[in-house]
């Protein structure tokens, strides 16, 4: 909870900051929502996570209905530089929207319906591993 309150007052402090500019997406405040709404941050047990997962990164199929706004790269790359523990970007992940998160920090991506539904989940698989290469 302390990790989490610290996140918090960070998240304020930034746009307390850019208020004084008209903003050019969504305000932080809302990424700290998000980040309240989409993990167990408070959880008691979170500090012993070996890694997170941070999304949905893009719109979604695998969960529909989930009422969770996309971050994005840029909210990705936001949420990720909060923690220095491994993270997994998660949520409508497809090769050729994935670089931009790996080049925010994604550690690993958390990929369904990419590879089991194409038609060569392997060389789909493949394609994704090069990410990182």
């Amino acid at each position: 909870l302390h990790a989490l309150c610290r996140v918090a007052m960070a998240l304020l402090r930034h746009e307390a900051a850019c208020l004084a500019q008209p903003p050019q997406r969504e305000p932080t405040l809302g990424l700290l929502r998000r980040l309240l709404a989409l993990s167990s941050c408070g959880a008691p047990d979170a500090a012993e996570a070996d890694y997170l997962g941070i999304g949905p990164a893009y719109a979604q199929t695998t969960k529909l209905n989930t009422g969770r706004e996309p971050l994005g790269p840029e909210g990705f790359r936001e949420l990720r530089a909060l923690t220095q523990k491994p993270v997994m970007a998660i949520g409508g992940l497809k090769h050729d929207n994935s670089a931009p998160l790996v080049a925010a920090g994604a550690d690993g991506l958390a990929v369904v319906s990419a590879i089991v539904g194409a038609d060569d989940p392997e060389a789909a698989a493949r394609a994704f591993i090069r990410l990182y290469a």
